[in-house]
């Protein structure tokens, strides 16, 4: 997932601006903006275990039927929409689409709510984007 004040999603548009993103260049998406992450995190070294719950409280900049996040190597275990369970939510390459129940309105506040586990490991590009080289 991308952090604070940038878009969540690598699904471009064409056409679409391009929002920089300082920590994770070439990421986002103009379709949604996130003001805060909450970001809750149990590590366990030993095993490699992640445990962790993100919230995010964001604001839609257009219409639409869903929210695609960045989300590679964990598994979402459950994710609520504005407090309520979400119809649907699908894991697929290397992003994660939540469908909420109703489709979301152009500058519409949501909030949600990701708990997700898993081994990671780290991303074979990662030194270099984190270099400024891609």
């Amino acid at each position: 997932m991308s952090f604070p004040s940038v878009p969540g999603s690598s699904m471009e548009l064409p056409g679409a601006p391009e929002w920089p993103d300082p920590y994770m260049p070439g990421q986002g998406t103009d379709a949604f903006r996130v003001s805060l992450y909450e970001l809750d995190l149990d590590y366990r070294l030993a095993s490699n275990k992640l445990t962790a719950r993100a919230v995010l409280h964001a604001t839609a900049q257009r219409a639409s039927s869903a929210i695609v996040l960045d989300f590679t190597g964990l598994r979402a275990v459950k994710v609520l929409f504005n407090g309520r369970k979400v119809s649907k939510f699908s894991q697929r390459a290397e992003q994660l689409v939540v469908t909420p129940a109703e489709p979301l309105a152009g500058t519409e506040d949501f909030t949600l709510d990701i708990r997700y586990e898993g081994n990671p490991d780290p991303a074979a590009d990662c030194g270099a984007r984190w270099a400024g080289k891609s």
